[in-house]
């Protein structure tokens, strides 16, 4: 399995941070989530001082956003929860539940009027709990030192199941609730466990610093476990699913999925890593983080501070990956974008690809240069035209291309390399048109000339031929053809390729100037 992301190529930008909450002073956050509400999205944190406060978001075109600062306003502060630490909060709109986790048991409160609803007995003695909403079905995991309590709220009904561990977990993720499975991370391994069935499966050791680590990648089902400093994607059946991985500058405190991006809150700063394969990341400077909540946007904490993370829209980052030159990156993020935007999808894939297509040329890797042409259906003209002389200049000078075309180095050491790419995409070429067209069929002028396509194809093929390896010219003239007589006449009579020429005449049914070549070939031979 191979890593990615140790060595970069500097940093991308695919967020940017705006700072909401400089220096608390008067309370230390210890605990965070967002509120989608009917009245716009709202901020509670939970203080070491067992206060709840409570802000909302205004947007940037709100007048409550007049300055940078000035999106976040303060609703109010709330103390009736508890007079102790909230080490955790979570909000369930669903439920209109509000999670607390304080004095290391769980409890379930009003989200409108935190008046307590439901203390969940079994999670006394909690460190920390996990929640996940599937269909009508609230499912709440607590770990407690050497336990997991579940409990799954169901029409206004709890049930509830208790787990044993062996030691201390420090990770539960819900995975693929519908399978009823739940990921936990103890100090030796992973371990995913089957709550209907009770079933356990080992995944692998948490690594050296005994930290667990991970998030749900919720577009493919799948779970980034953390290893050290490399995070490994595994599916429902424990396996790796993925056959690279990814790598931070330091082991992460917390990881968090942002598809198509993880994001991992380090000691020192913020990483960004793309879940594809890629060198590419961005660092952010966010100081003393270490707290998220992500809804549909993500926000990050500090006892003190709180930052709004907006990634920079996708066409942007795009287009700066293809300013670097980071073509297959840009790629792969274009792949990974929501179906929801598959015309720009496709508009932007192939213009990726076409200018992928153009670096490789210029490059003198011709091979993986035409697999592009041919996956984006390039106009095989075009093509031809990055060889100099071998079209038409009745063509060639109504060719033009939607970016900057490469420049073909004809004599340097792989020029035969790049004219057998060019015969093999014209071939495919011919037995395409084949199929596509009847063999008397017209298949077109080219560029308003009067030069038919698969007479041009021909003709290059010939030229290409010529360019690079003179002794296929025969075989190629014996097979029926298209090439344009008069072009190629002038090209064999000036490297006096008399044999070629007459099986030139013979392909196009010129038997009479087959004939005087011939002649006058054995009489200057003096063959009899």
């Amino acid at each position: 399995m191979s890593f990615h992301g140790a060595a970069n190529f500097g940093s991308i930008h695919f967020f940017e941070t705006r700072l909401l909450i400089d220096r608390l002073t008067q309370h230390k956050i210890e605990a965070f989530d967002i509120w989608l509400s009917p009245e716009g999205t709202q901020i509670l944190t939970g203080t070491a001082d067992g206060a709840i406060l409570r802000y909302k978001v205004h947007r940037n075109d709100s007048p409550f956003a007049l300055t940078n600062n000035n999106i976040l306003e303060f609703v109010e502060v709330n103390h009736s929860v508890s007079k102790k630490t909230l080490q955790q909060i979570a909000v369930v709109e669903q439920f209109g539940f509000l999670l607390v986790l304080t004095d290391n048991i769980v409890s379930v409160h009003s989200l409108e009027t935190y008046v307590k609803r439901y203390e969940l007995g079994l999670t006394k003695g909690s460190v920390f709990f996990s929640h996940e909403v599937y269909q009508n079905s609230l499912y709440v995991a607590a770990a407690s030192k050497k336990k997991i309590s579940i409990y799954i709220y169901y029409e206004n009904d709890w049930q509830k199941k208790e787990y044993p561990l062996p030691e201390p977990t420090c990770l539960i993720w819900f995975l693929q609730p519908h399978e009823k499975l739940l990921c936990i991370g103890l100090k030796k391994e992973y371990q995913l466990i089957n709550i209907e069935n009770d079933q356990q499966r080992e995944v692998f050791p948490p690594g050296k610093n005994g930290i667990c680590l991970g998030t749900m990648i919720q577009q493919q089902s799948e779970l980034l476990l953390s290893k050290d400093s490399n995070s490994i994607f595994v599916n429902s059946q424990g396996k790796a699913s993925k056959q690279y991985g990814l790598t931070w500058t330091e082991p992460p405190q917390t990881i968090i999925n942002c598809h198509p991006y993880v994001i991992g809150i380090l000691q020192k700063h913020v990483e960004v890593r793309p879940v594809f394969q890629s060198n590419c990341s961005q660092i952010l400077q966010t100081r003393g983080a270490r707290l998220f909540a992500k809804k549909e946007e993500l926000y990050i904490a500090s006892q003190t501070s709180l930052w709004k993370l907006n990634q920079i829209s996708f066409p942007t980052q795009i287009d700066e990956l293809l300013r670097l030159n980071l073509y297959e990156d840009a790629l792969q993020l274009c792949t990974n974008l929501d179906s929801r935007v598959e015309d720009y999808k496709s508009v932007k894939t192939i213009e990726i690809k076409t200018k992928y297509a153009f670096a490789l040329f210029e490059k003198g890797d011709f091979e993986k240069a035409f697999d592009l042409f041919q996956q984006i259906q390039f106009d095989p003209l075009k093509v031809i035209s990055l060889f100099p002389n071998l079209l038409p200049e009745k063509i060639a000078k109504n060719i033009s291309y939607p970016y900057t075309p490469p420049r073909f180095l004809e004599n340097s050491n792989n020029t035969n390399q790049a004219y057998q790419q060019l015969i093999d995409f014209l071939v495919a070429l011919q037995k395409k048109q084949a199929q596509t067209t009847s063999k008397n069929a017209d298949t077109g002028k080219a560029y308003g000339t009067d030069y038919d396509l698969i007479e041009v194809i021909d003709t290059t093929l010939f030229k290409a031929y010529l360019n690079s390896n003179e002794n296929l010219l025969l075989p190629f003239l014996r097979t029926p053809n298209k090439c344009n007589v008069s072009e190629c006449e002038k090209d064999l009579l000036s490297r006096k390729k008399i044999p070629e020429l007459v099986q030139l005449y013979r392909s196009r049914s010129m038997h009479e100037q087959a004939l005087m070549q011939l002649v006058k070939y054995c009489s200057e031979k003096k063959i009899t």
